[in-house]
């Protein structure tokens, strides 16, 4: 018995004490910074995030909220090698901030995923903590000047004293989800947000990330560059107003890894010395894979090392597919849109979607597609191209190309460069050899056929501004000159003009025939001729100048004694000079004379006319005296 109340005495104080833990477990403090939830319930409180997350002892799925702003100082592992971990951090609405470790040294890496371990950031608002400033001005101003000497350091300017990123801020081998998610104010001279490791998966969905630089280097937004990495933009997410340099700005891609854009915006990003200022694809089937979304108003810069500062650029066993989206309006000062490197291994895949408006400022044959390599391009039927063309090699089109395509053959040995079902309808400009015959498929080519020696002859495009040429092309034509030889202008037309050719649109500096170095547009300005018209009366002919198109002002009517006159020859109401000198003959007639039966037939007639007439008025007076009575 007494054994029995010491046990019971014994198992209430261990409960009443358990609570009390419990209890304290629960409690808040002014130092709490996190929460956990389990299954829809709160089981524990923290005061930093790394505390919460060294709590977590098992596989399953734990929300931790922030609670107020979160400053990291210490790098965060999930999961490890032989732990798997599956965390939600819901941001809550509060900040992450980069904290100091000591001095001014700031903490470069804040987390590390391993393998098979996932990490979902929910309504994350990261802050750099480095407002870095950026001269746009000084930044359009040298690329337009195309010197080829534009370093990073001449635009951009990061505040003294803040955080300069030494590492990656996620070092991703398992799963990370970035979603509603807002990053920004982040600047690095090398390093970026995301470093996609082997097998690892990066989804960034109605996420944004704004004003951040990887100054010198690559991958701002995701470096998947080991073995068969993955990353996704997907939602409503954007990329913009970022800064970029190296290998792959926005998106570097490596060792048979894969970024997939099924959605979203990349927009006014800006990059110097750069290989790709969205994207860069190197090694064997590393691809940038487009099946929605908008790439626009991205600017490259050629700097001190040159770099192939188009927006998407694939380098040697990289590949680029587009099955949908668009991508318009870049710039750059070597490619526009699409660079596909001079290595038989670069691949490109136009399936569906829209490429327009985009600017190559060296080159514009290069402004929205640019094939370096040998090779077959084939255009998909949902496919359309809004702009310029430029293949070493041949292109079977099944789209639309609304624009102009050169193509570079000479020294292989393809005789039928362009085929397909689709239609091409600005100018193809076929370079090949002299002794090679060329077979086009004229059917999709609705332009001009340009046929070139080399690249070194001249080019020369003429606007016809209402003309017409000998080939019924009413636009305009191109022709090709050697550099030595003096540019005629070829042949056009208009009723009643003569032509004149013009270096300007506005036409105020006339073109005279001579010898041209660079590739140039001529514009047509038409006069309206001179004719003579002439009126021929009897004889006796009066000429007059018009000018074509003048409306014609007869003269009065002639006379002549015992002729009738009845009009003039070949003339119309309201008309107008012709291409043509004209003469109006004019037409008269024999007055015949009035004989003694024909005076009394008209007398006999208006006496007839009269009875009738007062006949007809007596007749309604006594009709209407009847209607008074």
């Amino acid at each position: 018995m007494k054994k029995n109340i010491i046990l019971f005495f014994f198992i209430m104080f261990v409960y009443f004490f358990n609570n009390i833990l419990v209890d304290a477990a629960f409690e808040k403090s002014e130092s709490t910074s996190v929460e956990i939830w389990y299954d829809d319930g709160i089981i524990s409180y923290f005061d930093t995030l790394e505390q919460a997350i060294s709590s977590i002892t098992d596989d399953k799925i734990y929300t931790i909220k922030f609670l107020k702003d979160i400053e990291i100082t210490k790098k965060i592992e999930i999961g490890n090698k032989n732990i798997i971990r599956n965390i939600i951090i819901d941001g809550n609405g509060y900040n992450l901030l980069r904290g100091k470790v000591s001095g001014n040294y700031y903490l470069g890496n804040f987390i590390t995923i391993y393998n098979n371990s996932s990490l979902t950031l929910n309504n994350i608002k990261y802050d750099g903590g480095n407002n870095w400033s950026f001269d746009l001005d000084k930044y359009n101003k040298a690329l337009e000047l195309q010197d080829g000497t534009a370093v990073y350091s001449n635009f951009i300017t990061p505040e003294s004293d803040k955080p300069v990123v030494t590492d990656f801020l996620f070092i991703n081998n398992g799963n990370l989800f970035i979603t509603n998610s807002e990053f920004k104010n982040q600047y690095s001279l090398s390093k970026g947000y995301v470093n996609g490791m082997s097998y690892s998966v990066t989804k960034i969905i109605n996420s944004n990330f704004t004003h951040s630089a990887s100054a010198k280097s690559s991958g701002l937004i995701c470096n998947v560059t080991s073995t068969n990495a993955e990353c996704f933009l997907e939602g409503d997410s954007l990329i913009s107003n970022n800064f970029v340099g190296g290998n792959g700005g926005i998106f570097h891609i490596r060792g048979n890894s894969k970024v997939y854009m099924n959605s979203g915006t990349i927009s006014y990003n800006r990059g110097v010395n750069v290989n790709g200022v969205i994207a860069m694809m190197y090694a064997v089937q590393s691809s940038f894979i487009m099946n929605g979304g908008t790439i626009s108003n991205n600017y490259g810069l050629r700097g001190s090392d040159n770099g192939r500062n188009g927006m998407i650029y694939v380098h040697k066993g990289g590949k680029f597919v587009m099955n949908g989206g668009i991508i318009e309006n870049n710039i750059s000062n070597s490619t526009g849109a699409v660079d596909v490197a001079s290595h038989a291994s670069s691949d490109i895949e136009l399936n569906s979607g829209i490429i327009q408006n985009n600017k190559a400022l060296s080159n514009d044959k290069k402004n929205d597609v640019y094939i370096g390599s040998d090779y077959d391009l084939v255009i998909g039927n949902n496919m359309v191209i809004n702009g310029n063309i430029y293949v070493n090699g041949d292109i079977l089109n099944n789209g639309k190309i609304n624009g102009d395509v050169t193509l570079n053959i000479v020294g292989t040995e393809i005789t039928n460069p362009i085929d397909g079902s689709g239609s091409i309808k600005g100018d193809v400009v076929v370079y090949h050899d002299t002794d090679k015959e060329i077979i086009l498929n004229n059917d999709i080519v609705e332009g001009n056929y340009v046929p070139c020696e080399n690249e070194k002859q001249i080019l020369v495009k003429f606007y016809y501004n209402g003309g017409i040429d000998n080939n019924g092309l009413v636009d305009h034509g191109l022709a090709s000159y050697n550099t030595n030889e003096i540019v005629t202008p070829i042949v056009v037309n208009k009723e009643g003009h003569s032509v004149e050719w013009y270096l300007d649109k506005d036409l105020t500096k006339k073109y005279e025939p001579s010898i041209l170095s660079n590739k140039t547009d001529l514009y047509a300005k038409w006069i309206p001729n001179k004719y003579n018209v002439s009126w021929n009366i009897n004889g006796k002919i009066t000429t007059k100048t018009m000018t074509y198109g003048e409306i014609i002002k007869m003269p009065k009517k002639p006379s002549i004694n015992g002729y009738k006159f009845v009009g003039w020859d070949n003339y119309t109401k309201n008309m107008t000079v012709p291409d043509y000198d004209i003469t109006f003959i004019a037409k008269f007639e024999i007055k015949v004379p009035e004989t003694n039966d024909t005076v009394l037939t008209h007398l006999f007639l208006t006496i007839c006319s009269f009875i009738v007439i007062l006949f007809s008025s007596k007749l309604f007076l006594i009709t209407f005296n009847k209607k008074e009575a």
